[in-house]
């Protein structure tokens, strides 16, 4: 990891580097209704709870059939960008700490950004075909192949990106399981550090103590919603 940036109250932090991916247009995912089951734990009769989800179907062994679909061959960067203050901020910690992909095409930095978040379809939480985990903005489909949904002014945007390096998509899949268990870790600190003593933190802050902080206790990673 490299120290890059510390304006704005911001600590931006290089994660990695990717210099060979090719990069697709990609048509939308085929959008198959369902029903997840998980454990409730408020429930012991019943033992689980029902929650409508989405499942996203990508075909990325058709990325390459057309010519037309190819965009161009770049690289990519994995940045990770922490608020200074993000241990005081009353702010949801989603807001504080993110993890930032940038794509730069040949003569063209930064031709494009997603930012490593939950992915929702019509208010309803997306996962991938056959998965019961969560779909990304940056989400791996199959060895090497994602599909990466860069932001776009108040627009979303998919594409294909392949890494061509198989030890690239071991790193990648690497870099982004660190930053979830950093975001864990960081959060789960605010949570202790507000649920050892909520009577003495609230008393503190009445009297104007900038030590103290007001969390949502039910945030957890990734509560993000893309449109």
């Amino acid at each position: 990891m490299t120290l890059v940036n510390t304006d704005s109250n911001v600590m931006e932090t290089k994660l990695a580097t990717f210099k060979t991916a090719k990069f697709y247009k990609i048509p939308p995912p085929e959008v198959i209704p369902d029903t997840a089951f998980s454990v409730d734990e408020t429930n012991g009769s019943k033992g689980y709870k029902e929650s409508q989800v989405v499942r996203y179907r990508f075909q990325p062994e058709n990325w390459r059939l057309k010519h037309s679909n190819y965009l161009f061959k770049g690289s990519i960067e994995l940045h990770e960008l922490q608020s200074l203050d993000a241990l005081e901020s009353s702010r949801d910690l989603s807001s504080e700490l993110k993890c930032r992909l940038t794509i730069n095409a040949p003569g063209i930095d930064r031709w494009g950004t997603a930012y490593y978040e939950k992915v929702y379809h019509d208010g309803l939480p997306v996962t991938n075909y056959k998965q019961s985990s969560p779909f990304m903005t940056i989400q791996k489909i199959i060895h090497q192949h994602y599909v990466v949904i860069l932001t776009e002014e108040d627009k979303k945007i998919a594409i294909g990106m392949i890494l061509q390096d198989f030890f690239d998509d071991l790193r990648l899949t690497s870099n982004l399981k660190d930053f979830e268990e950093r975001f864990r870790k960081l959060l789960a600190f605010k949570d202790n550090f507000v649920n050892e003593s909520p009577k003495t933190a609230k008393e503190e802050r009445s009297e104007g103590s900038p030590n103290k902080f007001n969390i949502d206790e039910d945030d957890e990673f990734g509560d993000f919603v893309s449109n």
